[in-house]
């Protein structure tokens, strides 16, 4: 299967903590000036990824079209607060011009609820729901102010990384130091899984093909796909434990769900390299969705081979080419 060229060094998570922040209006501007443009294949692969992550649409039966940029959903969805759900996930994916909803709500009947027939006597039904829904909102309401006040504030994203990576590099110096052996496997599962989106990874890597896999053939997907991926981050934590990471000024506007984590990391003897997070900010917090090294989809890089494998062998033929790679790397990490 195809490999990106840095790939063996693009899984270093980070040590040296540099965090910049910048008034919002240059952030916008920066981010603006310094953003590529983005092809309708990988807008269509992030509204799927971003669809499909969203457990309120989970029966959801909803189509993805794209063109230049402007993005068409059509199909159906339970309510009509699902649909600006799936809009506005739509609206915030980046490189999307514009929006067309054109979802409708499933099996909805062809009278209004509100009808005048009846109306007299709906009307008592109506005024106590309607009492009740309130009473129970201002309950919510004030139980959610209280705990926006005792919330701690939230982790920008970079800091995040810094922290994390600060930590785990600090464990394996650690470990060394004492001679003992870290259980790489073991920390990578614990500290460094949990930030990584590896469903939406797959989806992106998939592409349209993402359609044709059920959703059982998405979720072994995505477990061979982070086992591929994770051993990869295990060897590079290893051998680059002691390199010089550097975190560039985070460029997002306020309120910005998905941003780019620029670092750099600097080699001995040569040329320093560049690594850009891809992240957004979810229910289960900040996660990555891919990373650049020195401009390079690391995600990307295997679309093309996901493409030819599944032309040849179907959704089934790539889960079995994905599990006969990690079959191979154990045997070969057995056999050192």
């Amino acid at each position: 299967m195809a490999r990106c060229p840095a790939y063996g060094a693009s899984m270093i998570l980070h040590r040296k903590l540099a965090v910049l922040f910048l008034a919002a209006s240059l952030y916008g501007s920066l981010l603006a000036q310094g953003t590529a443009p983005v092809d309708d294949e990988t807008i269509f692969a992030a509204v799927e990824a971003a669809l499909h992550g969203a457990p309120s649409l989970a029966g959801a039966d909803i189509e993805v079209t794209t063109r230049e940029g402007a993005v068409t959903l059509s199909g159906s969805a339970a309510t009509m607060e699902n649909i600006a759900t799936a809009g506005r996930l739509a609206a915030h994916v980046r490189g999307v011009s514009a929006v067309y909803n054109k979802i409708r709500v499933a099996n909805r009947p062809s009278r209004a609820w509100f009808s005048t027939d009846g109306m007299s006597a709906q009307a008592p039904a109506t005024r106590k729901g309607l009492a009740l829904a309130l009473g129970a909102w201002l309950l919510c309401a004030g139980a959610f102010a209280e705990a926006q006040l005792l919330a701690p504030a939230p982790v920008p994203p970079d800091a995040m990384m810094s922290a994390l990576t600060a930590e785990v590099m600090g464990t394996l110096r650690e470990d060394r130091a004492a001679g003992r052996d870290t259980d790489l496997a073991q920390l990578v599962e614990k500290r460094i899984v949990p930030v990584f989106d590896f469903p939406r990874m797959t989806v992106i890597a998939l592409a349209r093909n993402s359609r044709l896999a059920s959703s059982e053939q998405r979720l072994r997907l995505a477990a061979e796909f982070q086992t591929l991926l994770v051993r990869t981050y295990s060897n590079a934590l290893a051998e680059f434990r002691d390199q010089a990471i550097e975190y560039r000024p985070l460029r997002a506007a306020a309120g910005e769900s998905e941003v780019t984590v620029r670092s750099l990391l600097r080699r001995s003897g040569a040329e320093p390299l560049t690594i850009d997070y891809d992240m957004a900010d979810g229910a289960a917090g900040w996660r990555i969705y891919d990373v650049k090294i020195a401009g390079v989809s690391v995600v990307l890089a295997y679309r093309e081979s996901f493409a030819a494998t599944v032309r040849e062998s179907g959704i089934d033929g790539l889960i079995r080419a994905l599990e006969d790679k990690n079959r191979q790397n154990r045997s070969r990490a057995a056999g050192a």
